[in-house]
C-alpha cells in the first residue's frame, strides 16, 4: 500500500460540499477545491475542460489530461489537484438520485458485486482505477453542453427540474459508456470470472469442511461414529510407521479434524456410555 492510501483521511457528506442534498453541479469559480487526499459519502464525476493533471485514487495514480471525466464511487480515497487557471465541472450526487434498485447497507454498496449489464451507469464508476475516460472532438462538446444546460436547471429548481437532471446526467454516463464500452465489458467479464472461481473454491471448500450437513439425519450419528472411527485408526497406523501420508492428504487430515470438532458432542457422549445401539 502506498503512502497516500496510508494517510489519514476525512470524509465528506453531502451538505458539506453541496447546495443542495440529492444533486449539486458547480465549475471551479463557485467553491474552492479540496488540496488533501479525502472522501465522500456520496457519488462524484470531474470533468476537466482545460488544464492537463493527474488523478489519485487509493494507492493508484492515473493522468488527468483536458477532456478526461473522473467517476468517484462513495467512500473512496482520491485527489485531482487542479493547477491555477484550470476549468473544470464537479457534481455530486446520491446513490438513489439514480433510481437504481441496488442493495445498499449504511447507505454502501458493493460496485464489485453489481453487474454492469444490468446496471452500465456505475460501470464507470467500479473501473475508475483501471482506466482513464477522456472524450475529445464531437464528444467533448456533446458534454459541454450537457454540464452547461445541467448547471442552468440546477440554478432555478421548478417542476420536473430533478427529472431533467436525472436525464442529463444518464445522458453524460451514457455516453462515455458507449466510448468505452469494449474495455468496460471486458474488465467486466474478467472480473466476473475472478469473482466465480473464488465462490466456486469458497463453496468446495464449504462443501468438504461440512460434510456432516449433507448426510441425512437417520444416518448422520452412525457417519459421524464412522468417521472418527476411520481417523483415530489412520493417525494411530502412521504414529506406528505402518503408513505415511502423502504431503497431499494434509488437507483431508484437517476436514477430518474439522468433521470430529462439530461431532464431539455426540462420539464422546456414545463412547463414554457405551450407547452404540443408538448407532444403528
Amino acid at each position: 500500500m502506498s503512502a497516500f492510501a496510508k494517510r489519514t483521511s476525512r470524509t465528506y457528506a453531502m451538505p458539506e460540499r453541496s447546495d443542495r442534498l440529492d444533486f449539486y453541479i458547480r465549475d471551479q469559480t463557485l467553491r474552492s477545491a479540496i488540496t488533501e487526499p479525502h472522501k465522500h459519502d456520496y457519488f462524484q464525476i470531474q470533468i476537466n475542460l482545460g488544464g492537463d493533471t493527474k488523478q489519485q485514487i487509493d494507492d493508484v495514480t492515473r493522468p488527468f489530461p483536458t477532456g478526461s471525466v473522473a467517476f468517484i464511487a462513495p467512500h473512496w480515497l482520491h485527489m485531482i489537484p487542479h493547477p491555477e487557471h484550470s476549468r473544470f465541472i464537479v457534481i455530486n450526487f446520491a446513490l438513489d438520485f439514480l433510481g437504481l434498485d441496488v442493495d445498499a447497507v449504511d447507505g454502501r454498496i458493493d460496485l464489485g458485486s453489481i453487474p454492469v449489464i444490468r446496471f452500465p451507469e456505475l460501470a464507470p464508476f467500479r473501473f475508475q482505477d483501471e482506466m482513464d475516460f477522456r472524450l475529445t472532438g464531437s464528444d467533448l462538446v456533446e458534454v459541454e453542453r450537457i454540464v452547461h444546460l445541467m448547471m442552468e436547471i440546477d440554478s432555478a429548481r421548478g417542476f420536473g427540474a430533478t427529472s431533467r437532471l436525472r436525464g442529463y446526467l444518464l445522458q453524460l454516463i451514457g455516453l462515455v459508456c458507449a466510448r468505452y464500452a469494449d474495455p468496460l465489458l471486458r474488465l467486466a467479464a474478467l472480473s466476473e470470472r475472478a469473482v466465480s472461481r473464488k465462490q466456486s473454491r469458497g463453496y468446495d471448500e464449504k462443501n468438504t469442511r461440512n460434510t456432516l450437513v449433507l448426510v441425512n439425519n437417520g444416518s448422520k450419528r452412525k457417519f459421524v461414529e464412522d468417521s472418527c472411527r476411520r481417523e483415530e485408526c489412520r493417525r494411530t497406523r502412521k504414529e506406528n510407521g505402518e503408513i505415511h501420508a502423502p504431503r497431499g492428504s494434509e488437507y483431508l487430515l484437517q476436514c477430518c479434524d474439522n468433521i470430529k470438532r462439530h461431532s464431539a458432542f455426540f462420539c464422546s457422549g456414545l463412547r463414554a456410555k457405551g450407547e452404540r445401539r443408538y448407532l444403528h
